[in-house]
């Protein structure tokens, strides 16, 4: 998949290794000449690319995640987090904000709700015990997130 983000031209391949799935990316510059080197990152893209950013989630179910990043278009790193063993993730329509559920617990579960801004700035974190929608608010919007129920891996 080609996507524009910014000035930038991103081409995404997702590659599937049994449960767990493998990115790369290749930036793009003007004539779509590689302008870095291709990113290989096992887990998921999600583009924010009307804010001229993306993320690369680490979502191995195989081995312990890794961080993930919210990059520039360019590549270059804005921030890193490590989200843990993610259940599910989102992003909302206007690219200002993407969110991870991550699940911790085995006796009593719980699922972690983390949305982080297009800055990578960590704007809310919540944790729940069942099956709900979150509300969160930022700049003056209310966004709806549905949290999965906390179930222990398995």
């Amino acid at each position: 998949m080609k996507v524009n983000c910014g000035a930038t031209h991103l081409y995404v391949v997702t590659e599937q290794q049994y449960e767990d799935s493998v990115v790369h990316i290749r930036i793009l510059g003007g004539r779509d000449r590689d302008v870095f080197p291709t990113i290989t990152w096992p887990g998921v893209f999600i583009p924010l690319c009307s804010r001229s950013v993306f993320v690369l989630l680490d979502t191995s179910v195989h081995y312990r995640p890794r961080s993930s990043f919210v990059m520039g278009a360019d590549a270059s790193v804005i921030s890193s987090f490590n989200f843990g063993a993610i259940s599910s993730f989102g992003a909302s329509d206007d690219e200002k904000l993407f969110w991870v559920q991550s699940l911790e617990g085995v006796e009593h579960p719980v699922t972690i709700l983390q949305v982080v801004d297009y800055m990578g700035v960590l704007v809310h974190k919540e944790v729940f015990v069942r099956e709900t929608v979150a509300s969160v608010r930022f700049e003056n919007k209310e966004y709806a997130i549905a949290i999965l129920k906390p179930e222990p891996p398995g």
